[in-house]
């Protein structure tokens, strides 16, 4: 009887664990294994603007958390917390699930989220059991288990029926190397919504067909095709449909399926063709979603979208250049039924030149459009009023980061610079929209860090400015920041120190940080640290000055116990 009840409070406690285990590796030389911290800390904060700190300026907290290991393998996790200002108790999910593999069998039961293809099966959490083989060439999968279970809103009001539901593929080929055929369906129950209709709920059903293929085409070639035809029934209540006008589908289709007038067919489609060589190698992509494409298999994805995309890279000199290069072009107005059609070209490239290991410049370029054109609904107005009403951007960065570092036995010296621009350029024809939206910016950065390994002593220094421009006028920005760090007793202590110093436009800030930790050994951590923040108003109508001090200090026991 002890043993039952002690079982049941594990799986009640144990909630979303996750576990993907292979059986053959379980250890049985330490069954149970306890591991974790318990810690206390201890605040102080002062502030000039916030009646938090007036009232209650001290503050406490002990925190402690512990993970129970089976078998060097089920792992389940627990914490507690307790702080004046308030306290928790957690166990980190809600959930279960096994999923244990011996000799290429995987079983799988509880909450789990699988994938066996992007539009089919793809990461929905779902309560159940399934099996998954990967024995020689055959390839095989099957889960079945609730999808979603009858929720309410916070008034009472039923939002979401129960829904069950099942995938299945079978394909041949290696991890790496396959063919799989995948057939997913799932329902919603009528019956766990006794009233469904008089809140504008109506139970669904979808199945949803895929195909998806992995294959290395010899050396350098690699091809990859996912595809998948989902039919959706919003209401399974709805009309039906006279079977012979759907002579074309076989019978078996259509009896699975048993489409009605609120039945929709749509298609989702990703194929991919990588060649790579000696030096370089390209990518191209084509993606299509239909407009409203979904299944009960998977959470979202965006949808009545065309993308073509090139994606090059060239290594040269030894390896000593590479250029990397993506060209996107996408669309969206699939089936022309929207107001507007949208078209963005998205290039961005990247060239990295590193001579020597000591030094080595890179330099990122994106660049984007985003135009409209009329859609079918357009046609009603005038030439003018549609261009008005319609978008036209241009947006580009450029980045360069040089940098130059000197290595030694026992030191490092690293210099880092930093500088890009950015735009946005509007070239529609709303004048309104073009000055609200245009805007310039710049920015740079200058580094220096130096670190003596064997003295534990880093040192940074840098220097930023960012400047924009925009219907608001010109903003600039510069600021500084100083960091050290030391280690002592033989690098058991560790001190730093931190300081930055912002001047804006109409506000200028300082804030300083020192923090040491110790760890005299595995079990114990001590932790101390102290912070001031300041600013000040430099312009402007509003007072902004504001002050903070806070302090910390902490102690942590560590432990790991064996049985």
């Amino acid at each position: 009887m002890n043993r039952r009840l002690l079982f049941s409070v594990l799986l009640v406690l144990s909630g979303t664990l996750t576990l993907a285990q292979d059986i053959g590796q379980l250890s049985a030389k330490n069954p149970v294994v306890a591991s974790g911290s318990i810690g206390l800390r201890s605040y102080y904060s002062n502030g000039s603007q916030s009646p938090l700190y007036r009232a209650n300026p001290f503050g406490y907290a002990l925190a402690g958390q512990v993970t129970l290991t089976f078998f060097n393998g089920i792992s389940l996790p627990f914490s507690v917390a307790y702080s004046n200002r308030q306290a928790s108790y957690s166990q980190p999910f809600n959930q279960f699930g096994l999923s244990p593999t011996y000799k290429g069998f995987t079983l799988h039961a509880g909450y789990r989220n699988l994938r066996f293809s992007d539009y089919t099966l793809n990461g929905l959490t779902m309560l159940g059991g399934g099996l998954e083989v990967q024995k020689g060439w055959l390839r095989a999968g099957f889960f079945y288990g609730r999808m979603n279970r009858v929720t309410f809103s916070a008034e009472g009001t039923p939002t979401t029926f129960l829904r069950t539901g099942y995938a299945a593929r079978i394909g041949i080929g290696t991890a790496q190397n396959y063919a799989d055929l995948i057939l997913m369906q799932g329902h919603d129950h009528e019956q766990s919504l006794p009233a469904y209709a008089q809140y504008g709920l109506n139970p669904a059903r979808n199945t949803a067909i895929g195909f998806i293929l992995n294959r290395s085409l010899g050396k350098h070639l690699l091809l990859i095709i996912d595809a998948a035809l989902s039919v959706y029934t919003g209401n399974i209540n709805a009309a039906k449909i006279d079977s012979t006008q759907l002579q074309s589908l076989p019978a078996v289709v259509y009896k699975s399926v048993a489409p009605n007038i609120s039945s929709r067919g749509l298609l989702a489609v990703s194929a991919t063709l990588a060649y790579s060589g000696t030096g370089w190698g390209i990518r191209t992509g084509y993606q299509r979603i239909d407009p409203g494409f979904t299944t009960m298999g998977m959470y979202n994805v965006n949808n009545d979208l065309e993308v073509f995309s090139v994606a090059p890279h060239l290594n040269l000199l030894q390896n000593k250049v590479s250029i990397n290069a993506n060209l996107r072009l996408q669309r969206d107005n699939l089936l022309g039924d929207k107001l507007r059609q949208t078209q963005r070209f998205l290039p961005t490239a990247t060239l990295t030149y590193s001579p020597t290991a000591r030094f080595g410049v890179s330099a990122n370029l994106t660049y984007s459009t985003f135009n409209q054109t009329p859609g079918i609904k357009q046609t009603l107005l005038t030439p003018g009023q549609a261009a008005a009403q319609l978008m036209n951007q241009a947006n580009y960065s450029i980045m360069i980061m040089p940098r130059y570092s000197i290595i030694g036995d026992d030191r490092t010296h690293t210099l880092m610079l930093s500088a890009g621009t950015n735009q946005l350029v509007d070239n529609s024809g709303d004048a309104d929209l073009k000055a609200n939206t245009e805007y310039s910016g710049l920015n740079g950065l200058l580094n220096y860090s130096f670190s003596l390994d064997r003295q534990f002593l880093s040192v940074d220094a840098g220097v930023n400015y960012f400047t924009l421009t925009n219907l608001n006028g010109t903003t600039n920005n510069l600021g500084f920041n100083l960091g050290a760090t030391k280690g002592f007793l033989a690098n058991k202590l560790q001190t730093s120190l931190n300081a930055g110093y912002n001047l804006g436009q109409d506000l200028n800030a300082i804030n300083l940080t020192a923090s040491g930790r110790m760890q005299p050994n595995r079990h114990h951590r001590f932790g101390l640290t102290v912070l001031q923040n300041q600013s000040a108003q430099t312009g402007g109508s509003v007072s902004r000055n504001f002050s903070e001090f806070r302090g910390t200090i902490d102690y942590t026991y560590l432990f790991l116990t064996k049985r």
